[in-house]
């Protein structure tokens, strides 16, 4: 057995086992050496027993196995045999492919191709998987978008729609290893951020993506169009989120939580950008960390926004108003209401680091300064200045709450003020120079041209104005009030003082343009510049009363207008007197015709009176129109006086004795200038004009010494200087019978006699009448016993009396200066005296004077007397 198995495995176990005996034997004998170790003879040989067993049971084990393998391996012998058999067989069929193989080879580069195609579709099939996922992303994202803008949207406002937001959410793209996203799951005060993350995210993956087909400029093309859809996305979410910080305000108060979210977004990307910038110094990148990461400056939006909605919420407030006080009070309310939001709701919801409530505060500041500089122009007037000036002096009072919150901001319209004062100050100077400048140009253009008369007038309450004196004290009166509004006692000394300058400029210019072109200026002018005159009297003291109530601590002679007024009232009296002038100058030529043989024509019935009556009739209506009803009594009676005089004057002077139908032609005269006038019932004024006329009818009607006694008496009374010789031409003059004639000298003469004895003093009231008084010596005291003496007194004095009303009747000799003096003073009463002045009659007579019928309709009733006795001439004399 032992030699099969030697032959068969290639082991000797005889030799071996007589080696190990061997070894044994050697190392018996080893241990035996010792005397010791021959004490252990036994237990050793007990123990290379044991060994020698244990040894023999190893073996056996041993062979055992070999067996087994010997065993395996005729099995696998058998096996491999076979295989030998396949492989023979595969490589024939190798050397077939060889063959093939040499004839592949030729078409290498071919496969090579395929290979690579196989691969690039294998990577376009991953990135469509990709695409489709982000573009199904997209589209949810810009959903979820669309419906937060248009909640933040006005009405007026659409959502921008793109033609390539449609996808076909059938699509299952979990086939393809990607999760479904679904972000309205998210909270939906976190949604903007989940979204955000996400196109952060996404933004990563384009960089990676064209990062990887850098190398392939025509693939990096077609990626870069295509991932742009990401840029859509992020326009909208940045659209998103500036509608939010436009709404800031609104949001704060309503729903904070949407406002803290983008509050948030923006603190992210702004760490975001914080750590691509340490990203990129740590890592020596020499791309710039903005091309590898899009910076959105979130809080320069929120800047931005919030700037937007002030300037369109004080904007839409004002909006197109004209009016400066209303879109100043508009401004300042919205500010105030504003401002108590934005530190009750808005401030809390942003980080201190933000100072949100001091950038409000700068952006209300400049939109105010803004809107303001829209009405600060050049072309702007003085009162929408000082109404500016003044809201700039009161408006920084709202931020005073808020004072310490605006440590870094300050409020300072000094500037602006300051401006506002000298651009004031200098522009009301000139403008109103201009106006001086240009109001009498135009006026004295107009009076110049043919046609001045149709227009450039106001009539305001019957009253005939010019515009240009009342638009130039109401501009003045506006703007005083303005500039008084703002308070600034400085500004408002200047603005006085050259309003009194100019004031007293404009009345020398206007009183010099008028002496210049007093010719050239028609009656209806000269009516509306005397009433211009008037006006600007009170304009003048109206002016003075406020300056003196805005500046009470200023001296009255700093601002007194009494110079001004002065001009004003003296320019009002030459335009009256002018007018006088006027109307006297075209009745003077039929004056002269008194009691000349043009006196009148057709029997009486047409005087020269009656047709000078009817030429002032006509001339007098426009000042009766249009003018002041004192200043019509003052024109009357000066215009009046002087036709009652030169009628005296030609009845004294001209040498002429009336028949009885001419006696009645006077009287018819008398009746009608009387008639012209209004009634003296109503006119007090009319009673002391007319009282020459009716004296002169009185003696006319006189029957009997009585009545001229009675007429001599009242006459005295009124006019105390009235002479002698007076009574004696009118009796004369009258045509009276040579009796009655006679009768009438003798009680005149007798009347005045006893008239002197009873005067012990002098009177100094003067009428027209004593200028027809000649000077005679007074008399010596004489003694009358004598007759013969006293007839030559007598005598004496009757020839003198004649000696001296041929020298004052004579035509060759100068007429006494006295002539022009008026019934009345003619004088213009000064506007500020203190006598009540007449009042203008509620009906006027304007309808030209008719010709007056034959005196007789005109008689007074009397009785005749039976003759004529003797009477107490003390009776009429009684003071």
């Amino acid at each position: 057995m032992n030699n099969s198995l030697t032959g068969e495995q290639g082991f000797d176990y005889g030799s071996t086992i007589e080696r190990v005996k061997r070894f044994a034997v050697a190392l018996a004998e080893t241990e035996l050496q010792s005397s010791k170790s021959l004490e252990n003879v036994a237990a050793e040989i007990q123990n290379i027993q044991n060994n020698n067993t244990l040894l023999h049971n190893q073996i056996t084990t041993l062979c055992s196995a070999q067996i087994e393998e010997a065993q395996r391996a005729l099995l696998l012998i058998n096996s491999s045999q076979s295989i030998l058999k396949g492989v023979k067989s595969e490589f024939a069929g190798l050397k077939e492919k060889a063959r093939k193989g040499q004839e592949i080879i030729k078409c290498y580069s071919t496969i090579r191709k395929a290979f690579s195609i196989l691969n690039m579709i294998g990577k376009t099939r991953e990135w469509i998987a990709r695409l489709l996922h982000l573009r199904k992303e997209v589209f949810q994202m810009k959903q979820i978008l669309r419906s937060e803008l248009e909640k933040l949207m006005n009405q007026e406002e659409e959502v921008e729609t793109d033609e390539d937001d449609e996808f076909d959410e059938e699509v299952d793209l979990s086939q393809f290893g990607f999760e479904e996203t679904d972000f309205n799951d998210e909270d939906p005060h976190n949604v903007l951020i989940a979204i955000y993350e996400r196109l952060c995210g996404l933004e990563d993956f384009r960089l990676k993506a064209l990062d990887e087909t850098s190398n392939n400029p025509q693939s990096m093309q077609v990626f870069s169009k295509y991932l742009s859809i990401i840029d859509s996305v992020m326009h909208l979410f940045n659209k998103v989120m500036e509608k939010h910080f436009e709404n800031a305000v609104g949001l704060s108060h309503e729903e904070p939580e949407k406002l803290i979210q983008v509050i948030r977004i923006m603190e992210r990307d702004e760490k975001r950008k914080k750590i691509v910038e340490a990203d990129s110094l740590t890592s020596h990148d020499t791309v710039e960390p903005t091309l590898r990461y899009s910076y959105k400056n979130y809080r320069q939006m929120c800047f931005d926004s919030i700037e937007r909605y002030v300037q369109n919420s004080l904007r839409y407030e004002v909006g197109n108003d004209e009016n400066i006080e209303d879109v100043m009070d508009k401004m300042k309310n919205l500010v105030e209401s504003e401002l108590e939001t934005i530190e009750k709701h808005l401030v809390v919801c942003f980080p201190s680091k933000y100072n949100i409530f001091e950038k409000c505060v700068e952006f209300f500041d400049n939109e105010v300064r803004h809107i303001l500089g829209h009405y600060i122009t050049d072309d702007t007037d003085n009162i929408t200045r000082s109404q500016i000036l003044k809201w700039l002096i009161e408006y920084p009072e709202i931020y005073d709450p808020y004072l310490d919150s605006l440590e870094n901001v300050e409020i300072d319209y000094s500037g602006m003020i300051t401006d506002l004062k000298t651009t004031i100050n200098i522009t009301f100077f000139k403008s109103i120079m201009e106006w001086r400048e240009k109001l009498v140009q135009n006026l004295f253009n107009t009076i110049c041209k043919d046609n001045s008369d149709e227009k450039g007038f106001l009539v305001q309450g019957d009253i005939l104005y010019t515009y240009g004196p009342i638009d130039f004290f109401t501009t003045l009166d506006q703007a005083l009030q303005s500039i008084s509004q703002c308070g600034q006692k400085d500004l408002m000394e200047q603005i006085s003082f050259a309003i009194r300058q100019t004031l007293t400029d404009y009345t020398a210019n206007l009183k010099d343009g008028v002496n210049k072109h007093i010719d050239k200026i028609t009656i209806k002018r000269l009516i509306a510049l005397t009433n211009d005159c008037t006006k600007c009297i009170l304009f003048t003291q109206d002016l003075q009363d406020q300056i003196a109530e805005m500046l009470p601590d200023l001296e009255m002679d700093k601002i007194t207008m009494e110079e001004v007024l002065s001009g004003f009232s003296s320019l009002s009296k030459e335009l009256v007197n002018t007018l006088c002038q006027r109307f006297i100058s075209k009745i003077d030529p039929y004056l002269e015709k008194i009691f000349t043989k043009e006196w009148y024509t057709e029997k009486g019935e047409r005087t020269c009176v009656t047709e000078a009556l009817e030429l002032l009739q006509n001339d007098i209506q426009l000042p009766i129109d249009f003018m002041e009803w004192e200043k019509v009594v003052a024109i009357v009676t000066k215009v009046f006086t002087h036709f009652v005089t030169r009628y005296i004057d030609a009845f004294m002077t001209k040498k002429f004795v009336l028949t009885k139908e001419e006696r009645e032609v006077v009287k018819s005269e008398i009746a009608a200038s009387i008639a012209f006038l209004p009634p003296e019932d109503d006119n007090g004024w009319v009673s002391t004009i007319v009282k020459p006329l009716r004296l002169i009818e009185d003696v006319f009607d006189t029957i009997d010494d009585e009545d001229l006694l009675q007429c001599m008496s009242e006459a005295t009374s009124t006019y105390p200087d009235l002479g002698e010789i007076v009574f004696e031409t009118f009796v004369k003059k009258a045509g009276f019978s040579k009796d009655s004639t006679e009768l009438y000298l003798s009680t005149i003469s007798q009347f005045f006699k006893a008239k002197s004895k009873l005067t012990q003093r002098k009177h100094d009231k003067k009428s027209l009448f004593g200028v027809y008084n000649p000077k005679v010596e007074e008399d010596k005291s004489t003694t009358k016993s004598d007759s013969v003496k006293e007839r030559k007194t007598e005598k004496r004095e009757k020839i003198k009396k004649k000696k001296s009303l041929r020298r004052i009747f004579s035509s060759q000799t100068e007429q006494p200066k006295s002539f022009s003096a008026g019934l009345i003073d003619s004088s213009i009463p000064d506007d500020d005296e203190d006598e009540p002045l007449p009042s203008k009659p509620t009906t006027g007579n304007s309808s030209p004077v008719s010709v007056i019928p034959p005196a007789s309709a005109s008689e007074k009733k009397k009785t005749d007397s039976g003759g004529v006795t003797e009477m107490n001439l003390l009776d009429y004399l009684d003071d």
